[in-house]
């Protein structure tokens, strides 16, 4: 378990820890069966039934066998075997950082030969949740210093916005459930928990005057830009609605979404890249299968639809409410911290770097320290907490419908796509060039460039262009050169702003042209 942190394929080490999924209630039975049958059965009407059922099977055996190794390691202070593995994470990225790339701290984000920026932030966001909420008898003081000087590197370094707002998710659990434990008095415990919300409140507010930094880094940590994810999100639900019900299977939503140049060709460690090693045949043949949606509900829906969907939220809301009961607070900081990840990222996506195991080992842990005596409250609250994850996750959808209706804040920006200048057919391999003509307010703007099938139901973004229009004029022109790959394609065009905030998504106007295209 130590070299988890070093190593992604060692969660799958844990399929031979356990032999069998035993749930300690009757209530998990319940719904271990149900989240199985909710995966398997829109599997079965997928695209590509046997790879999507295939998926499927992995990813249920993968989530029931942590949980199981999680029952079987039972105390949270099992998991203080990961801190030589996290201390390993750091010494590798500073010194490929450092040493290798010859980066520049906080000017440029913290790499790792396989880590993301993004992982290396969860993974200090785990140590920091292990640092402070390790039970006394499981790690001494220095080494509890030492890590927590780690944890602090990691966040700092690779910028990552979702890691810093997990550890605030799942320290802000973790101290209410140690509230409720150690002020048992009603009117103490109301009290503390309206001081907790008042004090998130406040830090919401004071988030509208965040200091300003000059390292790129810390920048980055403090903007509330989507940094790209707006586009991410709207690919995404572009794929689903060509197979909305069913969804494309188990990790077969990453070819749907991948940038137009990715699809033809392989992508893997930009590390091995840059010094001449190629992708394998093996991973050609798994090309873009781990693009993910960088939201929880979204990859949900474009893997399962809506079955799927409800499979994961009831799954991972029973989890927490367990959690909760099993007086542990580390348990809920990581179920916590973690599932607040996937409103930005897919950080419980098995299988994965080490964390993404970890919500379901924490998880089996928490199932075997609940009480013992299972009430129909538990299983009753499941439905609600359910729908308030649900609600959470879905953000990308409910913020991009809420915004282009103005509110929020956000005024609806008078942009209007006037026409598109080009050939309706080219021939040869040379770039199609496009003129967009466009009127917009002065300010900086975004084209989003797709290029689709005849029928639109399958596209990929080919680029994206920053663009100015100038105070003195509100025409807005284009020049774009997109490379074409069908014989009759249908390109999309969406003007979007130039730094969308998450709560900001939608583009400002849109629209399409469609050319023939002769090799």
């Amino acid at each position: 378990m130590a070299a988890l942190p070093l190593a992604p394929v060692m969660v799958l080490l844990f399929l031979f820890v356990s032999r069998h999924f035993s749930p300690a209630d009757r209530h998990m039975k319940f719904i271990a069966v149900g989240y199985a049958t909710l995966l398997l059965l829109p599997a079965c009407f997928a695209p590509h039934p046997l790879l999507a059922l295939g998926g499927a099977g992995l990813k249920i055996v993968i989530t029931l066998s942590l949980l199981a190794a999680g029952q079987r390691l039972r105390e949270s202070q099992a998991l203080a075997i990961l801190l030589p593995g996290l201390f390993g994470v750091l010494l590798l990225a500073l010194l490929y950082s450092f040493g290798l790339q010859h980066l520049l701290p906080f000017t440029d984000r913290l790499q790792h030969p396989y880590f993301t920026s993004i992982s290396l932030g969860f993974t200090g966001a785990v140590a920091l949740w292990l640092a402070v909420l390790l039970p006394r008898s499981a790690v001494g003081v220095g080494l509890r210093l030492l890590v927590g000087l780690i944890a602090l590197i990691l966040l700092a370094m690779s910028g990552s916005r979702g890691a810093l707002l997990a550890v605030i998710a799942g320290l802000a659990a973790a101290a209410a459930q140690y509230v409720s434990l150690h002020w048992p008095h009603p009117k103490v415990r109301t009290m503390s928990f309206i001081g907790t919300g008042l004090l998130l409140l406040g830090g919401l507010m004071a988030g509208k005057n965040l200091p300003s930094f000059s390292d790129p880094v810390l920048t980055h940590l403090t903007s509330t830009s989507s940094n790209g994810r707006d586009i991410t999100w709207a690919d995404t639900l572009n794929a689903i609605q060509a197979h909305p019900l069913t969804g494309y299977g188990p990790f077969q939503l990453g070819p749907q979404i991948a940038p137009a140049q990715q699809v033809e060709t392989c992508q893997w460690w930009p590390a091995l890249e840059e010094r001449g090693l190629t992708c394998p045949g093996v991973v050609k043949a798994l090309n873009n299968t781990w693009l993910i949606a960088h939201n929880a509900a979204l990859q949900s829906l474009g893997e399962s639809g809506p079955l799927g969907l409800l499979a994961q939220v009831t799954l991972c809301a029973y989890l927490l409410l367990q959690a909760w009961r099993s007086r542990q607070p580390l348990l809920l900081a990581v179920l916590v911290g973690l599932f607040t990840g996937d409103l930005t990222d897919n950080v419980s996506m098995v299988p994965g770097p080490f964390f993404t195991a970890l919500p379901w080992i924490a998880g089996g842990m928490a199932l075997s320290q609940a009480r013992a005596s299972n009430t129909p409250r538990d299983l009753n609250f499941t439905p609600w907490v359910a729908l308030a994850l649900l609600t959470a996750w879905s953000f990308p959808i409910w913020a991009n419908a809420v915004s282009q209706s103005g509110a929020l804040g956000h005024p609806v920006q008078k942009v209007t796509l006037h026409e598109v200048i080009a050939a309706p057919v080219w021939k040869g391999n040379d770039p199609y060039p496009i003129l967009l003509v466009a009127s917009a307010p002065a300010g900086q703007y975004r084209v989003q460039t797709r290029v689709c099938n005849a029928h639109g139901t399958e596209c990929h973004t080919a680029q994206v262009s920053l663009l100015r229009s100038e105070a003195k004029s509100d025409l807005l022109t284009a020049r774009i050169n997109v490379p074409l790959q069908l014989p009759v394609q249908q390109l999309q065009f969406i003007i979007r702003p130039a730094q969308p905030s998450l709560l900001k998504l939608n583009g400002y106007a849109s629209t399409q042209h469609i050319v023939r295209w002769i090799p």
